[in-house]
Formats: structure tokens, C-alpha cells, sequence
């Protein structure tokens, strides 16, 4: 499956096609690029059970 991008938003809303897509996906790249790491966190906590979690600061 090629790569594609989701809505960070969606997935923090609880919104259950970006929930899905982003716990089956073979890995996960979020880029957090301010220090408050709002994103970071939102990756965290939404996609606990996905081992394959990649976050570049």
C-alpha cells in the first residue's frame, strides 16, 4: 500500500475511518515541530497499541 497522510485532528476527535487507517498501517510518522509537542501526545495516547510509531521532534 503506498504511503498517504491522515488528520491528526480526526484521530484525536475520535473519529473512527482515521482510527482505523492509522492502526492498520504498518508505521506511523508524526512530525512534531513545536516544543509544546501537542501532536506528540495525540500520537501517543490515540495509537497506544500500534508498535510501529515513529515521531521525528
Amino acid at each position: 500500500m503506498p504511503p498517504k497522510s491522515s488528520c491528526l485532528a480526526g484521530i484525536d476527535a475520535g473519529i473512527k475511518p482515521f482510527i482505523e487507517a492509522a492502526t492498520a498501517a504498518d508505521i506511523v510518522i508524526t512530525i512534531a515541530s513545536c516544543e509544546v509537542g501537542c501532536a506528540k501526545k495525540i500520537t501517543r495516547i490515540s495509537l497506544f497499541l500500534n508498535n510501529n510509531l515513529s515521531i521525528l521532534n
